[in-house]
């Protein structure tokens, strides 16, 4: 590595405001302010869990007329032609207790229809060591589904059922980087066990970083305020033209281990429409990784002289031997704290990576879901001295878990 560099992410947040929210960029777990966030599954006898293909996915839009007279956004419409394409997903798991005796739990969930095929997305924490799956349509249909691919990085799963195909109605999917903090949405799924429930609400947030299944950030979450509780896992999270622009998948934990407001979605951009397709054809799905932990560098860590720029990824830590370590990037050393938050200080700061320019940990892992696992890129950095300088990184595939990260802190 040459001389000068900047990186960040929520899991549970203290009371107190953060100015710093760390996360693992190829990315391991990250906070979320706020609270923890959980899984909205619903699981009875156990607990729940947590919290590019060649061909693109086949999808037949439904007609819809959502918007009614004076702009106002007809959810009736919009309920009644996406339900049929919505389904109630339970699942059954067999494990042993700690005496080694058998045991049998049961989760229940959501999912919805993408094609004419038979094939169902929903979240992989749905159907998580799942025995069995049993999937039931608006009409009362109930077939038995299996997995053909689930990638718990970005908490995807896709599903087959043997259903004919006039039977199915396929959701549109939408763009979710169209979307906007304060529009419209919908929600639909079996919060509880009640089947086929909707709730409304607006989108709250973008760009959130959530926790996923195996310990990484999934960053670009949408977060909205619609009614989100355990059983709606999986779920679509519809626009007023009826298209899935997310798949509902956690909650803030305020405590109250149910809605409170604030709930988050997988969205559905190209990344993760990539995801699906190679889910369908592949049965599993790559991602590039950097294998450091980070912080966004905000005007209070730039004042305080804790990064040496005002924008970038400040680096807390890097993965032993993961890709920003063999390129020589450093991680935090020391302990400081700023504004009353602590953070390991020291390391390097991330501005630019592949011709991108990196403001914020969600930048980052924008530019890793688009990149190849085998490509090299150039990082630019500024050392903690100040000095500038460039990394060589190779991506390397993600480890199928959040790895243990070290820092000097």
């Amino acid at each position: 590595m040459e001389s000068s560099a900047d990186p960040t992410q929520p899991k549970s947040a203290s009371p107190r405001r953060r100015i710093a929210q760390t996360a693992i960029v190829g990315l391991i777990a990250g906070l979320i302010g706020g609270g923890i966030v959980v899984g909205v599954d619903h699981t009875s006898g156990g607990t729940s869990s947590s919290a590019p293909a060649a061909s693109s996915t086949s999808t037949t839009p439904i007609a819809t007329t959502p918007v009614a007279a004076g702009g106002a956004t007809n959810w009736v419409s919009v309920a009644a032609n996406a339900m049929p394409g919505v389904v109630e997903i339970s699942t059954t798991q067999n494990g042993t207790d700690q005496f080694g005796n058998p045991t049998q739990s049961a989760a229940l969930g959501t999912g919805f229809v993408i094609d004419t095929n038979g094939d169902i997305v929903t979240n992989q924490h749905v159907v998580a060591k799942a025995t069995s799956i049993n999937v039931q349509f608006k009409d009362g249909t109930s077939v038995s589904g299996t997995v053909l691919g689930e990638d718990p990085s970005t908490d995807l799963a896709v599903i087959h059922v043997k259903v004919a195909a006039q039977a199915l109605h396929p959701l549109p999917l939408g763009q979710a980087e169209n979307v906007q903090i304060g529009q419209p949405v919908l929600a639909i799924g079996t919060p509880f066990g009640y089947t086929q429930s909707a709730s409304s609400g607006i989108v709250s947030g973008l760009g959130r970083e959530i926790q996923s299944p195996n310990g990484f950030t999934l960053a670009n979450a949408i977060q909205t305020d619609a009614a989100v509780n355990h059983g709606n896992s999986g779920g679509p999270l519809l626009n007023q033209a009826g298209e899935v622009i997310g798949i509902n998948a956690q909650i803030a934990d305020s405590g109250v281990d149910a809605n409170v407001g604030v709930a988050f979605a997988v969205p559905m951009n190209s990344a993760e429409k990539n995801i699906i397709n190679e889910l369908l054809h592949q049965g599993v799905a790559s991602h590039p990784w950097l294998g450091i932990a980070g912080v966004s560098v905000t005007p209070q860590l730039a004042q305080s002289g804790v990064a040496k720029v005002s924008s970038g990824v400040l680096v807390t830590a890097v993965v032993p031997g993961g890709p920003a370590d063999k390129a020589g990037i450093h991680g935090g050393n020391h302990a400081t704290t700023v504004y009353g938050n602590a953070i390991c200080a020291g390391g390097d700061v991330i501005t630019h990576i592949g011709g991108t320019t990196v403001t914020s940990m969600t930048d980052l892992q924008t530019f890793l879901s688009s990149a190849n696992v085998g490509s090299t890129v150039r990082a630019t950095v500024v050392h903690a001295n100040g000095t500038r300088g460039t990394a060589t990184i190779t991506l390397t595939k993600q480890p199928s878990s959040a790895p243990s990260i070290s820092s000097g802190c």
